[in-house]
């Protein structure tokens, strides 16, 4: 019998969340109807729970040993390749609590942020609802050619759950195993890259590093809803550091983007994209609501 095996139970009622460290940035994995597999919602950066609610989380490791923790809420939490370990934590009211991974993962193991978005429980039920709507193609010009780049850019890396034509990537990465066991160097590197549906219903990007809803009083009064609308964009948007990061993304964060083994990378590597091609592409993530 292991320790965690005598640890008290969380109660039928818990939102089971699987939550997955990689360098550096955190996969959250909903089981919403109950059935033990995490695949209803898969998102990063923003951890969505309802307040008042026990939150039970099974915490891995894609890649090196990580440790979630958001003091607020509960004690800290090793993310080890190969296990899994339990965390129970519940946020009494609505609001932002801020964490960090507290375990050194490398370059940027200090930008590897926690945010855990306590909602109303009606709230909770909405955004659920929401990320679990399927990915639509743009229809707007500049979108579509922003669709076209991420297709052909972006998706050995990057998924988009529910999308309906995969272009000229795979979508879901193939080098994204779920086993989280790998040989020799690729135990380090996670050969991952965040979920962007619903890229736009999230604060932050990169990890973390970067608000990608301003970080004004305005703007946070709008919820994980601020991009609802055209007017919630424009005022809302942190273009300059979205731009930036497309741009040059070992720029932005420090990495070690050049390949490890069979093609795998740290990070996002630069993928030397033209001015209109960020632009385009711009215009697809705002659709990503």
């Amino acid at each position: 019998v292991g320790i965690f095996d005598l640890a008290k139970k969380p109660p039928p009622e818990a939102l089971q969340v699987e939550v997955v460290g990689q360098q550096w940035w955190w996969e959250y994995r909903y089981d919403i109807d109950g059935d033990g597999t995490y695949d209803e919602i898969i998102t990063a950066n923003d951890l969505v729970v309802p307040a008042g609610r026990e939150i039970s989380l099974h915490i891995k490791s894609r890649d090196v040993i990580h440790s979630w923790w958001a003091p607020a809420l509960n004690g800290k939490k090793d993310a080890v390749p190969g296990r899994t370990h339990p965390l129970s934590i519940e946020a009494d009211e609505p609001g932002e609590y801020i964490g960090q991974c507290t375990e050194f993962c490398g370059l940027s193991h200090a930008e590897m942020r926690i945010k855990v978005v306590a909602l109303t429980g009606d709230e909770f039920e909405t955004w659920a609802a929401d990320q679990q709507k399927p990915f639509e193609n743009p229809t707007e010009e500049r979108a579509q050619a922003g669709w076209s780049a991420f297709a052909g850019q972006c998706t050995t890396c990057h998924r988009l759950t529910g999308m309906t034509d995969p272009g000229s990537g795979e979508g879901d990465p193939a080098n994204a195993e779920e086993t989280f066991k790998y040989p020799k160097q690729l135990n380090q590197v996670s050969g991952a890259a965040p979920n962007l549906a619903h890229f736009m219903s999230r604060s932050q990007f990169a990890g973390g590093k970067f608000d990608l809803r301003k970080d004004t009083k305005a703007c946070r009064a709008l919820g994980q809803d601020w991009a609802s609308t055209q007017e919630g964009i424009d005022e809302c948007l942190n273009r300059n550091d979205l731009e930036a990061w497309l741009r040059n993304p070992p720029a932005e964060k420090a990495m070690a983007a050049g390949d490890v083994a069979n093609k795998r990378s740290r990070g996002m590597p630069n993928l030397n994209l033209t001015e209109d091609q960020i632009d385009d592409l711009v215009a697809f993530l705002i659709t990503l609501k």
